[in-house]
């Protein structure tokens, strides 16, 4: 029997395959490494001055440890910086990001 989590980690695991792009994560301490993400461009924070320029969806099970604020991510060569972390209830990050 499947359990809401495991059925939520499968589903997540379809959206990144289906809608999600190469980005290459590069933790405050540690190697970087590739990972897919769903990126979310049109946001109502990125219209304010300094606010955040997307959100990137991940995968809990891409990470040895959590993101933090200060990692740096790059998508289709443009370098951002972490500004916030969340973790959803469907087995994912959601990470405001800063392009640097």
């Amino acid at each position: 029997m499947r359990t809401w989590s495991n059925l939520s980690a499968l589903l997540t695991d379809a959206c990144q395959q289906t809608f999600g792009e190469p980005v290459v994560y590069q933790p405050e301490s540690g190697d970087s490494f590739s990972v897919t993400g769903m990126v979310t461009r049109a946001t109502e924070e990125e219209r304010q001055q300094d606010g955040v320029y997307l959100h990137l969806a991940l995968s809990i099970s891409d990470f040895d440890a959590p993101p933090v604020r200060g990692d740096r991510a790059t998508i289709q060569g443009v370098d951002y910086i972490v500004w916030q972390t969340l973790v959803d209830q469907a087995g994912g990050y959601n990470l405001a990001l800063r392009r640097v």
